[in-house]
């Protein structure tokens, strides 16, 4: 025998993998009807199967595993640093908006600022 069992699998991972794409070559060319859309896109959909070749790279370079580990454990920091900067965004909208509404509440008849107050009114209705 020449593969083990483990590699015999991924041995028939990789076959079906580089048989999908002549497969779908095949039908969108020679067999494609309109009718039957459907199957294409299930062909597009076990293309992405493609990613499953990641995990088998993942096993044989160690250090691109721990990399990968690290960027997946970093994932839950960027979220709620995401969130404090939307939140920071939020809150500077909400300051900016009320200086804005209170000098167009101020200075609604001011003529020196008339052009000002055009300004703000336009950018901030």
């Amino acid at each position: 025998r020449l593969l083990s069992k483990a590699m015999r699998n991924w041995f028939f991972m990789d076959s079906f993998l580089v048989v999908l794409p002549w497969m779908d070559f095949v039908y969108t060319t020679w067999i494609h009807q309109d009718s039957e859309v459907s199957v294409s896109n299930l062909f597009k959909l076990i293309k992405l199967a493609k990613v499953l070749r990641l995990v088998r790279i993942m096993r044989f370079c160690g250090e691109l595993g721990v990399m990968a580990m690290m960027i997946v454990s970093s994932l839950h920091s960027l979220f709620w640093l995401l969130i404090l900067l939307v939140s920071l965004l939020y809150m500077i909208a909400l300051i900016v908006t009320d200086g804005c509404t209170d000098f167009l509440k101020e200075n609604q008849d001011n003529a020196a600022l008339a052009e000002a107050y055009e300004r703000v009114q336009v950018a901030y209705g």
